[in-house]
């Protein structure tokens, strides 16, 4: 008797791995930016400027011992080039 074939629907979950890409949805706001922990304990501050518009930033700007620090900068970042009606990239948003 042969087994029945998995469907996708009958995989379990993948978790996300710190490597992975940020899922920044369909309906969220650009600017946005996204915090993760890496597999090193730090944590990494990514920026986009639309839904696939990745914003490159150096390693020392992207890269924070604590997840407040790199939350904050991140927050301050974003909410400036809001207010201001610009992306990253200084174009209008």
């Amino acid at each position: 008797m042969s087994k029945p074939i998995a469907h996708v629907t009958d995989l379990p979950e993948r978790k996300a791995s710190p490597s992975d890409p940020f899922d920044v949805g369909a309906e969220g706001s650009y600017p946005r930016a996204g915090v993760r922990r890496q597999p090193d304990g730090r944590w990494r501050l990514t920026f986009w400027d639309g839904p696939d518009v990745f914003h490159v930033i150096d390693e020392d700007q992207r890269t924070y011992p604590d997840r407040y620090s790199a939350f904050s900068i991140g927050w301050l970042r974003i909410k400036a080039h809001r207010d201001a009606g610009t992306r990253l990239n200084g174009m209008a948003a």
